[in-house]
């Protein structure tokens, strides 16, 4: 059920999927916010135990949702009134 979100964005053969959050994107092992990442590099986050608890079922739906070239999936605040600055881009491969 976790991926749910991703699968059915693939399925409908979406381009980008935004999952919001209360944060202000993905952060690396020293605590920085990354303003874009790729699939790979999530992957090995989620591996190595960076990418844990609330955020590993939000990082499996990214990923899930990655089937198609050019394809990303946004974590972003959506705590913030108004467009955000607070967003981390996955994308399926670092020429999206």
């Amino acid at each position: 059920m976790r991926r749910c979100g991703g699968r059915i964005a693939a399925g409908l053969g979406a381009r980008q999927l935004v999952l919001m959050t209360d944060v202000d994107g993905v952060r690396d092992a020293e605590g920085r916010r990354l303003d874009t990442l790729t699939a790979a590099e999530a992957e090995t986050f989620i591996d190595d135990g960076v990418i844990a608890g609330g955020w590993s079922p939000r990082s499996g739906a990214a990923l899930a949702a990655l089937t198609w070239d050019g394809a990303e999936a946004v974590i972003a605040d959506g705590s913030r009134p108004g467009p955000s600055s607070g967003r981390s881009p996955i994308r399926r491969s670092e020429l999206a």
